[in-house]
Order: C-alpha cells, then structure tokens, then sequence
C-alpha cells in the first residue's frame, strides 16, 4: 500500500511537471543515445568482418600459415604434397611479400600478392588481371595516389637499397586496376598482384604465406585434415588450424582493433554520461526546491519521509525509463543512417548488450543523480516548510565540501606538475583528475566570486545589468548548478586544442631540429647551380640552395668514426634551414659536429675520403641534433671533388609537401634519376594525423558541450520559474518587459561566461601539462595556445548560452505583474 501510494505520488508528479522534466528527458535522451549508437555500429562492424572472415577461409579444412615468428615462407614443395596426400582436395597458395616501387621521392612500399579471386569484395575496376610475367594489377587506391595508368611501365626494387630509392630496377607492365577488400588482412595497405614468379623475384623470398585446403563433403573431419597436412615434411615448423581456427583467429585480431575504437568511443560517452548527470541531478534539486511546499502538505496529512523519498526516486526512475526509450530509438535511427552511408557494412546487426546496456545506463544514471534531491526533500520539517518563503537566497557552502575540494585540488595540481616533470603519464592523468574533482566540488563557491569579476562590466550597464549580476551571485549553488555542466565541456574542448596545437608545433620543432631542410634533391646527373636558381624561381618555392655530401672517416686525438657523411652547405643552403640555428659557426676550415659524437668543440678534426683525400678542421659541436657532420660546400668540393651535388629547398608557406615535390620533380624532368627527400612530407602526415584526431575528438566531445547547452537552458528556465514573484514585483516598480529580459539574457551571458572562463583556465593548463608529459622525450616542448580557436569557443559558448534564456526569459516578461505576485 506504501509502495503504491509512492507510485502514484510520482505519476502525478510526472505528469503534471511534463514541461518542466523536457530538458531532463533530452539530457538522458541524447547520452542514451550516443551510446547506444556506439555499441550499435560496433556490433554492425564486427558482425561484418566474422562473416568477412569466414567468407575469406572459404570453407576450408586447413590452413597453413607462416608462424608468428615470422620464420618462413612457406616451402613451394608443400602444395604438391598436399595434393599427393589428399588427390581430391582443392589447394590454394597465396604468395607475398613487400617490395618498393620507384618515384621521384625514392622506393615508396608495396606489397605484392598472388592473384585473387573476384567476387562482390574484390572488384576489377578496369583492364584485367596478369597472365603472364611482366604484369602487374594494382590497388585503386595505389593507382589514384601514385598515378598510375593502365599500359604505364613501373619500376619495382629489390633489398635494403630499394628503400633508399638505389639499386637494380625491375619493369612491370600495368594491366589492371583492383578494387581489394579493405577488411582482409592487408588492410588498407597499398597492394598491387602478380604472378608467383614476379613476387618471388621482387621480395627475393620463394615460397608462399598461405596455403588453404578445400575438401569436398567426403566424410574428412578437419581435425584429422589438419594433422594429415602437418605431418607432412615442408609443413615442418609452419602453423597449421583447422578452418574454424583460423576463422576464430582471424575474428581475434579484427576484433581487437574495433575493440579499441569503441571503447575510446566510450570514453567519450562517458563523458557525456557524466555531463547528462550533473544536468538531471541540478534540474531535480530544483524542481525539488520548487515544490518544498507541497511535499510538506504530504507529510502533515500523513506521508512519512521515507514515502516521499521513494516518490522522488521513483519519479526519476519514470523520467529515466521514458527518456532512455527516446534516446535508444534516436541511437537505432543514427545508427541506421551511419551504417546505411558506411561503405563495407553488411548492415544492421543489433544485439542484447546494445540495446539494454544503453537503457540501463540511462535508468540508473538518472536514479543515482535523483538520490541527492530525494534526500534533501524530507530535510525540513512539515511546518517550516509550509511557511511562505521567496526564492532560495545565498547560504553557506559546507565546511567540508569545501575542505575536501581544496585538498582534491592541491593534491591534483602537484601531481599534474609531477606529471609535466617527467614522472610519469598516470600520475599526471590522476592530477588532472583529482584537481578537476576539486574545482566541482568548490564551484558554489568559486562561481558566485567569479560571476562578480566577469560581470563587473555589465555593472555600469543600468539596473537590468546590476539586477543580473546580483542575481547570478544570490544563490551559489543554482550558479554552480548553471555553470559545471558547461565547464566540463569547454575544459575537455580546450585540452585537446591546447595539447593538439602545443604536440603538432613541439614535433615540428623537432622535426626541424633533426632535419631543417623541407627537401634535399640529388640526380644520377650532377646538379648545379643553375637547377637551384631554377627551383628558387618557382612559386611553390621560397629558398633554395646547393649542397654536397661525400663520404668519410673522422679522426679527432682516440676518436675514430667510420663511414660518415659530411655535408657542405653554401651560404644560400643555410639559408634554406628551417631551424635558425642550425648552421651556426660553419664557416671554410670548420666542421659542425653532433654532441654526442664524443669530439671537443674546439679541437682539430681530421676527415679522410676513401679515395686519399684529406682535410684539417677545427670542431665545433652544435647544441642540437644533428644526423650528419657538416661544412662548407666550398671544403667539400676541395676535399672530393667528385662529391654529389644536391639542391636544397625550403616550399613557399601553404605549399603542400606533396605539391611541392611533384613540381620539383617537374621542373627538373630533364635531369635523369630525380630523387627527392626530406623531413616535409612526415612534417605534413603529421600535421593531417593531427587535424583528424582533433576533429574527431572535438565532434565527440561536442555532444558532452550540447547536453551542458539544454543543462543551462533548463536551469535557466526552472530559475525563472522559481522567481516568479520577484520578476512580478520588479515590474510592479517600473522595470518594462524588455529590461526584464535583459535581466534574464544578462545573467545567463553572466554564468555562460564564468562557466567558459574557468574552463578556458583548466583546459589550457591541462593542455599544457599532458603535452609536457607526452613529448619531454622530443628534447623541448613548444607552447603553442590556438587563441583564434579559443576565441571561436568563447564566442560559440556565449552565444548559445544567450539563446537558452531568449526563451524563459520571454515566458517571464509575458506573465503580468499582479498576476506574478499572486503567484505561489
């Protein structure tokens, strides 16, 4: 009977709070959903590649396979003697290897496969595939890249050589253009198919990394095919499974990766998780607040506390349930839709996990954010909370609260710092945690101090700016209950600015530290001056210069080093340095040694050709890295004459490596052997790695900013709600429906930008310290704060943080003035 009463109390007050509940049921609906979207496509991908995985063993008995060791390949003999072994089954060999395709940049890989069958994953797109020796067909994405055309004439290397771009070439024919599927073992790798005997003469290995063995429905269980085939003498030392292992070991490693994709992605969920529950648990101490009066009237015609606190428990297991039935529909039709653009997905595959881990989730989250609130609504005694009070004023912040934050923080930011000094990534992730915890747990009383400093312009304003400041100090915890949930957001959004742009400009440092030149050019022809006063003339551009390099041995007192390379630098090749310092007191009769070469600066040098010639030089040991020993071109040329020429170049700023270097290799068409090099092109991949994590994370968290938004807005309007009289008898005095407004917009903008500052603070400290503990090892960090991108979260949050009070405060100022004080 008490359970029922409870019930019923919580339905009636469901009902007749739809309007007020709304924003609750967004918050809960938008994480539900959010993950329910998460688990859904992952279950959708990994269904995917199973049934990929099943599909590529095909049924086989057995497969055979190098070993994990890498030791192989597999004998060609083993087939035969299958075949021998098993007359009726059906043997594949796959062959492979990697090899390197010659460009102008020097040998880019490749991995060269046998042959595949056709089907509706592995498509030709045009020509056809090999048939004989001197053929190749190539992946569509290999073509598309390193335009490649049909009937073209490519060069493949051979050995440790190839990757430098030297050595013997091989020509292959193009005949075809492949489609592969992407969700098999290679990957997204760039793979091009021939016959065996090329790929053997390619990879310099003869033998195969996969036989597969078909059986026809002979009554052969695969248990006994597998020990069959690895009795046999060529299958000695090789990994052999039965089909439904290797299919199991095939899903193991695919799994694994999607694995880490989604639970990433869960992270982010989370987050936004824990963002929807500081909305559900500020929403409900409110509407708790709102209704003291006639929670109050239950208990004086005989309710007891532990009535009333179940009727509020099992309001927001209602709220809960109803807004996890929104958001799992909302994450199945996102769902839908992402899966139905994703190219490779068979389709929607839902499972138990995915639909009741989401609504679980969405249920308990919201019950455990209405315990605080349900607790706080049988506080008061009936008779003390019968009597006519305004809205909430100012209290105290609790003694402890604030004793357990200021430790919280204390203690998190001396571990951050530890983090920063290099004693370890989770050690500064736990202070970045433990200080976050702490500035929660001290926002009723930080907020309201800073709502003072950021409002203090609006001061000067007139009443409605005087009244909004006021406002948003009278009451510490609605302030705090407005501004957490944006600060999270805003923190999280800030980090991965700051620490993006501080780990891409300190790699970059790096980078130029190690290699200072954006591309070093040499040819099979000399080159001269005149091919670098040609490429300086070019737009794509800014610099260039000639260099030369030779080898040798350096002799300094007991210090022999062997097989060097000593390059020589004209005034013009310095120049090109993208590092300032670089080249800093090279000048004829001296030679700028690395610090860890174990030579004096100051101390007399002796450098040796293999060809007898010699040259005295004085050190000097540069403070950065350094991959080579360096002088002046003008002491190469007088030590090796024959020493190789390259041209130096430094590309015009928003120049892409890759434009850059194809026009290179354009203007100096003439000239045979063009190989182009340097630390531009990873300077760049980084930089695109970099831009795609980044809007990657920021769209993630963008979910946690927009479930913070409804929080403000909700808060905003509850607020409203609850000073209903007061805005009646500010109108009463002569404050116009505009100035009230203002007051409402003001206030927001006040707490929106409290909120957003306090954020910008921790987001940029945290930044900073996460990339001091990541990249000490570069040997220097480079701070590097994106204002403009700041600057553009600041504006975004300010102005949706307007926008959601437009609409109470529009409500407000429609409400009459004596209608507003009749008001309970």
């Amino acid at each position: 009977m008490i359970m029922k009463t409870s019930m019923k109390m919580a339905l009636a007050s469901v009902i007749g709070q739809g309007r007020r509940l709304a924003s609750v049921l967004v918050a809960i609906a938008l994480g539900v959903a959010f993950m329910a979207t998460t688990l859904l496509v992952s279950n959708s991908v990994q269904a995917t590649l199973r049934d990929r995985a099943a599909a590529s063993v095909g049924g086989a008995a057995a497969v055979v396979s190098v070993p994990d060791s890498g030791e192989g390949p597999i004998p060609v003999a083993l087939p035969s003697q299958v075949k021998s072994a098993l007359p009726q089954a059906k043997v594949t060999a796959i062959a492979g290897g990697l090899t390197f395709h010659r460009t102008h940049t020097g040998g880019q890989p490749l991995r060269l496969k046998s042959l595949p069958v056709l089907d509706e994953r592995t498509k030709l797109d045009s020509g056809r595939l090999p048939t004989a020796r001197g053929e190749i067909a190539v992946s569509s994405d290999v073509a598309a890249q390193r335009q490649i055309q049909i009937g073209q004439s490519v060069d493949f290397l051979s050995g440790e050589a190839a990757k430098d771009g030297n050595g013997g070439t091989t020509p292959l024919r193009v005949v075809g253009v492949v489609s592969p599927d992407k969700s098999g073992p290679d990957g997204v790798a760039p793979l091009a198919f021939a016959l065996n005997d090329d790929i053997w003469e390619l990879t310099g290995r003869t033998g195969f990394l996969q036989v597969q063995v078909n059986l026809p429905d002979v009554g052969m269980e695969d248990e006994k095919t597998k020990k069959l085939v690895a009795g046999l003498p060529a299958a000695a030392g090789l990994t052999v499974r039965t089909g439904a292992e290797e299919v199991a070991e095939r899903q193991r490693f695919l799994d694994s990766g999607i694995k880490v994709v989604t639970t990433m992605l869960l992270g982010f969920v989370v987050i936004a998780v824990f963002v929807s529950a500081l909305v559900i648990s500020n929403t409900f101490s409110i509407l708790i607040a709102q209704r003291t009066r006639a929670l109050a009237l239950m208990r004086c015609i005989g309710a007891d506390r532990a009535q009333v606190r179940r009727a509020v428990l099992f309001e927001a297991f209602l709220v809960g349930v109803i807004g996890s039935v929104i958001g799992l529909l909302l994450g199945v039709a996102v769902a839908a839709i992402v899966v139905s653009f994703a190219k490779g997905i068979n389709g929607l595959v839902p499972s138990v996990a995915a639909v009741l881990v989401p609504m679980s989730v969405g249920v308990v989250v919201t019950v455990l954010a209405s315990l605080a609130p349900a607790r706080a609504a049988t506080r008061v005694a009936p008779i003390a909370a019968l009597r006519p009070v305004s809205a909430q004023v100012e209290g105290r912040v609790a003694r402890l609260r604030i004793v357990i934050g200021t430790a919280l923080f204390f203690v998190g930011a001396v571990c951050l710092v530890m983090g920063a000094r290099g004693s370890g990534i989770a050690i500064g992730v736990a202070g970045g945690v433990s200080s976050f915890l702490g500035v929660m747990l001290l926002t009723p009383l930080v907020v309201p101090a800073a709502a003072s400093v950021v409002g203090a312009p609006l001061r000067s304003g007139g009443v409605a700016g005087r009244l909004a400041v006021a406002n948003a100090r009278r009451n510490p915890g609605r302030a705090a209950a407005t501004a957490s949930a944006l600060l999270v957001g805003v923190t999280l959004v800030t980090m991965m600015l700051v620490g993006a742009a501080t780990g891409t400009t300190s790699i970059n440092a790096s980078l130029d530290r190690t290699f200072p030149v954006d591309s070093q050019i040499s040819a099979e022809a000399p080159l001269g001056q005149s091919h670098a006063d040609k490429l300086a003339a070019t737009p794509e551009v800014e610099r260039s210069g000639l260099a030369n390099s030779t080898s040798v041995t350096v002799k300094s007192g007991s210090v022999t080093i062997s097989d060097s390379s000593l390059v020589g630098v004209s005034a013009e090749a310095a120049k090109v340095s993208r590092r300032a310092d670089a080249f800093t007191g090279l000048a004829d009769g001296k030679i700028l040694l690395p610090s860890d070469a174990g030579i004096a600066d100051g101390s007399p040098v002796t450098v040796a050709t293999e060809g007898g010639g010699t040259l005295s030089l004085t050190a000097v040991v540069s403070s950065g890295k350094l991959e080579s020993f360096y002088t002046t071109f003008n002491s190469v040329q007088r030590l090796d004459p024959k020493a190789l020429n390259q041209v130096w170049v430094r590309y015009a700023d928003g120049v892409e490596a890759s434009t850059g270097e194809r026009k290179a290799a354009e203007y100096l068409s003439g000239v045979p052997g063009v190989r182009i090099q340097g630390a531009a092109a990873a300077r760049e991949a980084f930089q695109k790695i970099i831009n795609i994590v980044l809007l990657v994370v920021v769209g993630l968290l963008a979910m946690a900013v927009v479930i913070a938004l409804v929080g403000i807005g909700n808060t905003l309007g509850l607020s409203v709600f609850e000073r209903t009289r007061e805005s009646g008898l500010l109108r009463a005095l002569g404050l116009l429906k505009s100035g009230l407004r203002a007051m409402f917009g003001l206030e927001a903008l006040v707490l929106t930008g409290v909120g957003t500052a306090l954020g910008l603070l921790l987001g940029i400290s945290y930044g900073i310290a996460g990339s001091y503990a990541l990249l000490n090892d570069l040997g220097g960090v480079t701070v590097d704060i994106p204002w403009a991108r700041l600057l553009l979260v600041v504006a975004v949050a300010l102005a949706a943080g307007w926008l959601a009070s437009v609409l109470p405060a529009i409500r407000a100022a429609k409400v009459s003035a004596s209608v507003a004080l009749a008001s309970e």
